[in-house]
């Protein structure tokens, strides 16, 4: 046996039908001491106050908002009391003509696309003549950050983002370059030409060989190993005297374009030498650092002396030994403008 109770107070607001609750008697019943006679009585009450709420909800008048009345137009499921219009309460045309735009399309399965002409939404603060104006009057050393011409402009920084969004604002990159001379710019000029072929195509620079130095820390500041469970972390102790001025070392290193030889497939990497640039020397007294005797090993200044002796008794040799046998046998060394390079014209050379 089952009854069926309905809320007290009629229908929701929130929902079109009042939504009926079924109970079981086995859910009705208490763990006290009722008799069945009371348990009865009260059933037949609960019975007739469901009675009179289905009675007062078929004879309360309902009246949903307009926008709520052409939400249930031509709707199978709504009552037709619902779907009617009051004439006392007139449907706004433009919420008329969207719902016709939204069923039209739902009928049809297309899409529901509202056409905007861009000027929806709230009206801005700041015109583009205004900010164009207000901008213009703004320093361009001033303009290196959105903060900085938000505070020389009066306008709110979050309304320059929005613009810059929107493309009435760009952001532009300024990076230093050389300020070359004409003999400058003929001097590159003649070294791109020389890169060019008789055939119309840049050279492949196959038998070029780039030499340049490098400083190197010799030691790092954090280094990280890997340790067995056994293994104890004395022996990563490592110390200086100040982590700013940590000592270094200069190297020199010469490639070349690495290249695959056609017929049995070898590859040679390019790579033709690496030299530190440092010097030796023992001990000539004993402190707390080392005993006397012990050999030191200090970095070298570089100067055109150090560079010339470097390239000729070290690079030269090096390309000799490390070019391959397969490939033609002529190199031409490339370096930059440094101060210690020498020029091709150099008489020791």
């Amino acid at each position: 046996m089952s009854y069926d109770y309905a809320p007290k107070g009629g229908c929701r607001s929130n929902s079109i039908i009042a939504p009926s609750i079924r109970l079981r008697p086995a859910l009705l019943s208490r763990k006290h001491s009722e008799s069945p006679s009371a348990l009865h009585q009260k059933h037949q009450n609960n019975h007739a106050n469901a009675q009179t709420t289905n009675n007062h909800e078929q004879s309360c008048s309902f009246n949903p908002t307009p926008g709520l009345r052409m939400m249930c137009l031509g709707r199978s499921d709504i009552p037709e009391s619902w779907q009617c219009v009051h004439a006392n309460t007139p449907v706004p045309s433009a919420v008329r003509e969207i719902w016709k735009k939204y069923r039209d399309a739902f009928l049809s399965g297309d899409g529901f696309r509202i056409n905007r002409s861009g000027t929806s939404g709230r009206k801005h603060k700041y015109t583009a003549d205004g900010l164009v104006q207000a901008t213009r009057n703004v320093p361009l050393v001033k303009r290196r950050t959105l903060r900085s011409l938000s505070h020389h402009s009066n306008i709110p920084r979050s309304t320059l983002h929005n613009y810059l969004r929107r493309g009435l604002l760009k952001r532009a990159t300024s990076s230093i370059k050389p300020a070359l001379k004409q003999s400058n710019i003929q001097r590159r000029l003649n070294y791109c030409r020389a890169k060019v072929e008789a055939d119309g195509n840049f050279n492949d620079l196959m038998y070029d060989v780039h030499v340049d130095e490098k400083w190197f820390f010799v030691q790092r500041i954090d280094e990280k190993y890997y340790l067995l469970p056994d293994e104890e972390d004395v022996n990563l102790h490592r110390s200086c005297k100040h982590k700013s001025h940590i000592e270094k070392v200069m190297f020199g290193a010469a490639v070349a374009r690495p290249r695959t030889n056609a017929l049995t497939g070898e590859v040679w990497d390019g790579k033709i030498h690496l030299h530190p640039f440092v010097e030796y020397e023992y001990a000539q007294r004993s402190s707390v650092n080392r005993p006397a005797g012990t050999r030191i090993t200090k970095p070298r200044s570089i100067n055109k002396e150090v560079y010339r002796e470097w390239l000729c008794e070290y690079v030269v040799y090096a390309i000799v030994a490390q070019w391959p046998d397969w490939c033609e046998r002529r190199a031409q060394i490339q370096q930059d403008n440094a101060t210690p390079h020498i020029k091709p014209t150099d008489e020791r050379w």
